[in-house]
């Protein structure tokens, strides 16, 4: 006799495209032992990639070569990272956005959380980690993580991104109603710290403006400058495809993170090398 199947995955769509509750059952998680032990092997991998052994690297191009565009033609891949939970301190900044205190709230078609993480290994991690936790805790307001802390959340921005000493503070948002929580403060809008020297748009992680989406990513460590510059790009770009769709479980160990990139047609690309990072930002076309 088989065993009984799993239920499928919950899923926060934001956007004008919701349906009802659940969207669609196309939970990936493994069905068998064999598909859970590799499952957990990939998960192993990737986590020493991120703390040990550096990759080889490519040999670099001439300083003077453009940012490499992305493939037009490249498959989905799958990224999967399991990092610990950690709890949301305290926020003990003199200076610093009202947000950093907020609890989930919404303010007209959106819902809002943070989510917040230690720079315990580099500040790009960690910002990667907050922004996780910011959009689990969406998940959570809404009541949309099922039983095995697992959910799917879809077109979901991260505007904002404060850091207080040792600790990053990530604001998220989703469209999505939620007549049960209670109207944000004013204290949503304060914008966040500028790193030191650097544009505007650093502030952020992933959002709508003028109908495109906007990624952003930070790169520490890398010394070759013009792989720092292409890393800084590839990474904006996974962060549009984690704001349109991430899978995220709750696990004892951590929080996992299962991103699913997609080719998108950009309207540009841009560099910006400041408060010792390099950061990247792609403008894709279009919702």
């Amino acid at each position: 006799m088989s065993p009984p199947r799993s239920p499928p995955r919950l899923a926060i769509d934001g956007g004008p495209r919701r349906g009802a509750f659940p969207f669609e059952g196309r939970a990936k998680r493994p069905t068998d032992g064999r598909a859970r032990y590799r499952l957990a092997l990939l998960a192993a991998s990737a986590a020493l990639s991120l703390t040990g052994c550096p990759a080889e690297q490519p040999q670099a191009p001439d300083a003077g070569a453009p940012v490499a565009p992305a493939a037009p033609d490249a498959g989905p891949i799958e990224v999967v990272r399991v990092d610990p939970v950690e709890p949301v301190p305290d926020p003990g900044c003199s200076q610093g956005p009202g947000w950093l205190r907020l609890t989930p709230c919404r303010r007209g078609p959106h819902v809002y959380a943070v989510g917040s993480a230690p720079v315990d290994l580099n500040a790009s991690l960690g910002r990667t980690r907050a922004t996780e936790q910011a959009r689990f805790a969406l998940a959570e307001a809404l009541d949309q993580v099922d039983k095995e802390g697992q959910v799917t959340v879809r077109r979901s921005e991260v505007p904002q991104v404060h850091r207080c000493e040792d600790v990053l503070y990530a604001l998220a948002r989703i469209e999505y109603p939620a007549p049960n929580l209670p109207a944000c403060p004013d204290a949503v809008d304060d914008p966040a710290t500028t790193p030191a020297g650097c544009p505007e748009w650093t502030r952020g992680v992933a959002w709508l403006e003028d109908g495109a989406w906007v990624g952003v990513a930070q790169v520490d460590g890398i010394k070759n400058p013009v792989l720092a510059r292409n890393a800084a790009v590839n990474r904006a770009r996974h962060a549009v495809a984690a704001a349109l769709e991430i899978d995220l479980a709750k696990r004892e160990r951590g929080l996992g993170a299962v991103v699913h990139p997609r080719p998108l047609a950009e309207r540009g690309s841009e560099v910006a090398e400041c408060a010792g990072s390099v950061w990247g930002k792609v403008v894709t076309e279009g919702r």
